[in-house]
């Protein structure tokens, strides 16, 4: 016999479902699986799920029984882990996991082959899943305000990712992997423990937005003027005491920042040596008048 549900279901109606606590009857999972799809919208061309804040412990099994959904949202729940089945979401472009309690990523995920973006930010993750490296589609990967302190070299593989926040972790060397992704156009590694930037930055050229600040860097390489992109460049609060005199070949840093938001260079907050302290509250052209004779004194 069908099961006949409204479209018109209410956000609340589901939220109860939910909450249930218990398995729910054959019938029961049906009708559920019915209500959950009721909910699906288009949203930017993306069939779309929105859970976010319905005080789940667990996103419900009947959730993978809707494997056309394009856009999960279960932002801003209480997951401590999730349930085995999320490899069946096979259509999967985003996935939402923002805001919750996660201390693990299931491996399952490397199998979202059209996974191009997860935001996973605010969780408790210690580690990254090798497994995340097979999402070879990825495109924006956010990390941030975890317990996270290393990346798994494999990383290196998501040759398509372009946005990449690790942001508030525990980080004390800069992921080796991240010297790989050749396509990052914004890359936030602010508010961690590293001390320092190998030379290998220069590798990613593409980067426009680089964001640093907060950590405790001595030094920049000469080779972050590869970065002919770069239009922010924030490595304000650190222990940089000098900057490279190749630093003017970055045409596209316009100004000495003052707001977080500014596009140019932010780098208060140093213990920078004299003259540089006065040459930038002078402006960007006097700093860089002054690394070039540097240069050329050499």
């Amino acid at each position: 016999m069908g099961i006949c549900v409204s479209r018109k279901v209410s956000r609340e109606n589901l939220r109860k479902s939910i909450k249930k606590g218990t398995k729910p009857s054959e019938n029961e999972a049906l009708f559920l699986v019915a209500e959950i799809r009721s909910q699906l919208k288009m949203v930017y061309g993306c069939l779309s799920l929105g859970l976010a804040m319905m005080d789940m412990t667990e996103i419900p099994k009947m959730i993978w029984a809707v494997t056309e959904v394009e856009k999960l949202n279960v932002s801003h729940n209480c997951l401590i882990t999730i349930t085995p089945g999320i490899e069946t979401l096979q259509n999967l472009v985003v996935l939402n996991l923002l805001g919750n309690q996660l201390a693990v990523l299931p491996k399952e995920i490397g199998s979202l082959k059209k996974l191009k973006v997860l935001f996973a930010g605010w969780n408790c993750l210690k580690e990254v899943p090798v497994e995340l490296s097979c999402c070879k589609k990825l495109q924006v990967l956010s990390l941030s305000n975890n317990l996270i302190s290393s990346l798994p070299e494999s990383l290196e593989e998501l040759n398509r990712l372009e946005k990449l926040n690790l942001s508030n972790n525990q980080f004390i060397q800069f992921p080796p992997c991240i010297y790989g992704l050749k396509r990052l156009v914004f890359l936030d590694v602010g508010h961690n423990k590293i001390r320092s930037i190998s030379e290998s930055v220069g590798q990613l050229e593409r980067v426009s937005v680089f964001i640093a600040e907060e950590n405790r860097l001595q030094y920049l390489p000469k080779s972050i003027s590869l970065l002919r992109s770069l239009k922010l460049l924030n490595v304000n609060h650190n222990d940089i005491e000098s900057l490279p005199v190749t630093l003017p070949m970055l045409t596209d840093l316009v100004r000495v920042a003052c707001h977080s938001l500014d596009t140019g260079l932010h780098v208060k907050g140093n213990p920078l040596a004299k003259p540089l302290p006065q040459l930038l509250d002078e402006g960007l052209e006097s700093l860089f008048d002054y690394l070039r004779r540097s240069e050329a004194n050499k």
